[in-house]
């Protein structure tokens, strides 16, 4: 799933709990998306997330949303691969493996590593790197 669209990025809200209301322009049209995380399931990180075409959007609760992302998948430039600096730095250097499971409820990233999305390795290992 692209890091643009809502079921990604409700895991990055201020309030993940509370509905996450945003627009999202593709390549292949505006989208309307809600997104939340299933309290009950909060430690093993499931959300909800619903997208409908812009069009079908006044149908909804947080149509008035300003938040709006720019997603280029399935080009691999939007997302899916690290910044060339990033990659450089950690590349070859981390065996990430993912959760138990996880391959059977979420679209696998792709990538060396069957689960795991390469950028968020990399961002997590710069965050906690020493330098």
């Amino acid at each position: 799933m692209c890091r643009q669209w809502s079921g990604r990025q409700v895991f990055a809200a201020a309030d993940r709990f509370s509905p996450h209301y945003q627009y999202s322009d593709t390549p292949s049209g505006t989208y309307f998306c809600v997104a939340q995380v299933d309290q009950n399931a909060a430690e093993s990180g499931y959300g909800i997330t619903l997208g409908v075409p812009f069009d079908h959007s006044r149908w909804f609760r947080g149509r008035e949303s300003t938040i709006r992302t720019r997603s280029r998948c399935p080009d691999g430039d939007c997302c899916q691969r690290a910044p060339a600096a990033l990659a450089e730095r950690w590349e070859g250097m981390a065996w990430p493996s993912a959760r138990a499971h996880s391959h059977v409820l979420s679209v696998l990233p792709s990538g060396a590593f069957p689960g795991v999305d390469d950028v968020d390795i990399y961002e997590f290992l710069d965050r906690h790197a020493g330098d």
